[in-house]
């Protein structure tokens, strides 16, 4: 508290520059402290003066009861002194319409600084008045404060688990001060100038995800890493590749495969809706999955590694996980039968001269003058061509069934097989 009775939250932090209106101050925050930083509670705009509550209600987005549960749920797998994985947050940013008070260390008494050190001036305490007449607003971060302050609401002292990065964004003091306006003009900037990934993007970067973690699994058991191991850049393998199988396949195979049908359904780049693979049966279903694949490679031999077969592009490894997941996932059939079915599927011809491939995948393969590409027997080779949607897929799956039907009875009791 200073000689005019204000008080003041006394924060450590480093001083940034972000353009000629606006500094940055970079600091950690626990979570049982994060109202007393704003001054107020975010996740209601009841109570709050005028201004602030019509600022929150015009720019800033209400948390979803949804969202915030899932992220409870991360807290818990990721963060909480139990889990197993690696996990961390994004910083929170925090808006103030004034120019707060910074003491950098050189200016601190009894603080040394090293000679040299460029950061002596930005290195220091900011003085963040915590006054009703002082405004600081959250400008991106809602949903991970919510989740948080649930547990901290509960009396679970998870400021022993996590602390928040936080961005305090404050006018410099040649522009002396913002308005809300301002501050609202950063939340859009957050949320609407900022380049999308893709959903495959996406979900190839989500290692929490139950398939991100039974492909690293997977991509290190024999099946994988004994036949050349998985690629982890690039949307197919090049000519020089010795892969088996790129990162971006082995995860739609492994999506597919867990999920069936719900990861066909225009998802299996995507999250799939009401998930069947969860953390409590995740082991068993990636057992199920690498058992078949395993299976499937030792009756094909030495076919399974020809990099120019049907069944290592993406189209075939798609087709595969289908088959997986039908035989070895979603069903309880004895050893016996699974292995019938592995053999069956590894009979197929997966040579790009099989004659069933063209009409159903794609066109006979040309040359730069237009001749037919022909095999070392004078097969013409089909090229797989994108048709609408995934029906190439969709006529591979079926195709590989009516294979597998012909050599295993069993099969005839799902339905899913029958209408095939």
């Amino acid at each position: 508290m200073n000689s005019y009775g204000s008080i003041k939250l006394h924060i450590a932090c480093i001083r940034g520059k972000s353009g000629p209106h606006l500094q940055s101050f970079q600091a950690v925050c626990p979570p049982s402290q994060l109202i007393s930083l704003l001054g107020h509670d975010p996740r209601s705009t009841k109570g709050l003066p005028l201004h602030l509550r019509e600022a929150y209600e015009r720019y800033q987005r209400r948390t979803r009861i949804s969202r915030s549960e899932s992220i409870q749920k991360y807290i818990i797998e990721s963060l909480a002194p139990s889990s197993q994985r690696v996990g961390g947050f994004p910083g929170l940013s925090v808006g103030l319409t004034e120019t707060p008070n910074f003491d950098p260390l050189r200016e601190l008494a009894g603080v040394e600084i090293s000679p040299g050190v460029d950061l002596a001036g930005n290195v220091g305490v900011l003085h963040l008045d915590i006054g009703a007449k002082h405004n600081r607003m959250l400008l991106d971060g809602l949903g991970r404060l919510s989740a948080a302050m649930e547990f901290v609401d509960q009396g679970q002292d998870i400021d022993e688990w996590i602390s928040f990065p936080i961005t305090i964004f404050a006018p410099t003091e040649q522009k002396g001060s913002i308005s809300f306006r301002d501050l609202g003009q950063l939340f859009h900037d957050y949320n609407y100038l900022a380049a999308r990934i893709s959903p495959t993007q996406a979900l190839e970067l989500d290692q929490a995800s139950p398939y991100a973690q039974i492909l690293e699994w997977l991509k290190d058991q024999p099946v994988i890493r004994e036949n050349g191991g998985m690629q982890v850049s690039g949307a197919s393998l090049g000519k020089k590749s010795t892969a088996l199988v790129v990162l971006r396949s082995l995860l739609g195979f492994v999506t597919i495969a867990a999920e069936g049908e719900k990861a066909l359904q225009g998802a299996k780049n995507e999250r799939v809706r009401n998930p069947r693979t969860n953390p409590d049966n995740m082991a068993d279903v990636r057992q199920r999955i690498g058992g078949f694949l395993t299976r499937f490679a030792a009756a094909m031999g030495e076919r399974f590694t020809d990099q120019d077969g049907i069944h290592l592009t993406r189209l075939g490894w798609e087709a595969i996980a289908m088959i997986t997941h039908e035989v070895a996932v979603a069903a309880d059939w004895p050893e016996e039968q699974i292995q019938a079915c592995a053999e069956a599927l590894a009979e197929v011809d997966w040579s790009r001269s099989n004659r069933d491939w063209f009409g159903m995948i794609g066109v006979p393969e040309q040359d730069a003058h237009g001749k037919p590409v022909l095999d070392e027997q004078g097969r013409e080779r089909v090229v797989i061509t994108g048709g609408k949607g995934d029906q190439g897929l969709r006529r591979t799956i079926a195709y590989l069934r009516k294979k597998v039907l012909r050599k295993v009875a069993k099969a005839r009791e799902s339905s899913v097989w029958e209408a095939a």
